[in-house]
């Protein structure tokens, strides 16, 4: 496998995620332009950059209630999905990638006059069969029902989240990968298999793939699994209104239309039924759906609330906290008995603050996080707040077993 950057002459990279540290520095996670079928941590590459090469809308996502005036003016260098190639020339002696040492300012922008058209546009890229709007809700709709209850599967695959939901019609759905070999891959379809056979299901179909949004850590190793056809899988369910043209969500896509006939655009809320299993997708809608009206791609996340005989279980991806409390503001009274809360951006204080305990009234919490010291997942904060409202918290990380939650 070659992971040395192709071109001797220039560093190629496109830029996946955008985190803050504080309101003055934030780190690039970085895709280069390598050979790599998982895109593991160690392909990847870190930068450190100060606030005012960010574009201002995406700089107010994070931070809104700070003024950007005089010399708090953006210079928009450093956006989000976009595509660089910069000439070693011009940083030779510079460790771009030491997050200690180096941080990338207007001083020293590598990134002025260096972003290129990206070679791994991703828009033209569907389905056979291309659905969205109420098409898709009405397509994906059940009503046999082969099992009394609904289940959710929570993995531990590291930073990152990976789930399977089994319907009571007995349709499962995969909802985001995150595999950093293919040893992980291996293990996660053997025991989706063992968990489908459990329930008396066929073990190799899956009605759906759900991939919440388009990083990393999000769909990492869903290739694999799509082109070694491991499952018959019926249905691949994605917003595509938000573009985000790394090479990772390139050859996903790529394999996405080789692999799977039909597509769902999923860009505004609706619900299907399966059996007695109600799904409702909040998010995204009008205003998050692409990057014109959501400057960050985790405010797009497909975010979901699951119900079947008085139990919630709310999926959240990486969506902050003030989208959840819009989308996720009406709670039904019938369904109290007991909910989970898949806690938004792996436990991050992005996506948790007390009113939206307040609002969703969860009874359990299920973190997915690993063990990566450049994220500290999850954060104090995040389980200052869940402990305070007593609710039963599990980690992935400290979980031997994959995590199993009834409803």
């Amino acid at each position: 496998m070659n992971t040395e950057i192709k071109d001797n002459k220039y560093i190629e990279f496109s830029i996946d995620e955008i985190t803050p540290i504080n309101s003055e520095t934030f780190i690039l996670r970085v895709i280069p332009v390598i050979d790599s079928e998982f895109f593991p941590p160690f392909h990847l590459r870190n930068i450190k950059v100060s606030y005012e090469l960010l574009e201002d809308s995406f700089y107010k996502s994070f931070y809104p209630d700070i003024p950007i005036t005089g010399k708090r003016y953006l210079k928009g260098t450093v956006i989000q999905g976009a595509y660089y190639k910069i000439s070693k020339k011009n940083i030779e002696y510079m460790n771009i990638f030491d997050t200690r040492e180096t941080t990338i300012s207007t001083d020293n922008d590598i990134f002025r006059g260096n972003r290129e058209t990206s070679p791994f546009e991703e828009f033209d890229i569907k389905g056979d069969v291309s659905r969205s709007g109420k098409d898709v809700y009405e397509y994906l709709q059940s009503k046999v029902c082969l099992l009394d209850r609904a289940y959710l599967y929570c993995f531990n695959v590291g930073q990152g989240d990976s789930m399977l939901f089994v319907a009571s019609s007995g349709n499962a759905y995969i909802i985001d990968t995150n595999f950093y070999g293919v040893k992980g891959a291996n293990e996660f379809i053997t025991e989706v298999k063992k968990i489908l056979k459990w329930h008396r299901l066929a073990e190799n179909k899956i009605k759906g793939v759900i991939v919440t949004h388009k990083h990393i850590d999000h769909i990492r190793g869903l290739k694999y699994i799509l082109d070694e056809e491991f499952f018959q899988i019926e249905n691949f369910i994605i917003n595509q209104d938000y573009i985000h043209p790394t090479k990772a969500v390139y050859e996903l896509m790529t394999s996405a239309k080789n692999n799977i006939r039909n597509w769902h655009n999923l860009n505004t809320p609706g619900s299907i039924t399966e059996g007695n299993t109600k799904i409702c997708f909040k998010n995204p809608d009008n205003d998050t759906a692409n990057s014109r009206v959501s400057p960050d791609i985790n405010n797009s996340s497909i975010g979901m609330c699951i119900r079947h005989g008085g139990y919630s279980a709310y999926l959240t991806g990486d969506l902050s906290s003030s989208i959840i409390k819009s989308k996720y503001f009406y709670v039904d009274t019938n369904y109290s008995k007991k909910s989970v809360l898949k806690v938004a951006h792996h436990g991050s204080y992005t996506g948790t603050d007390n009113d939206v305990i307040r609002i969703l009234k969860p009874t359990e919490a299920f973190i997915s996080a690993g063990t990566s010291k450049n994220y500290n997942h999850p954060h104090d904060s995040t389980l200052k707040i869940l402990k305070s409202h007593n609710l039963n918290i599990k980690i992935s990380k400290n979980e031997k077993k994959t995590v199993c939650y009834e409803l």
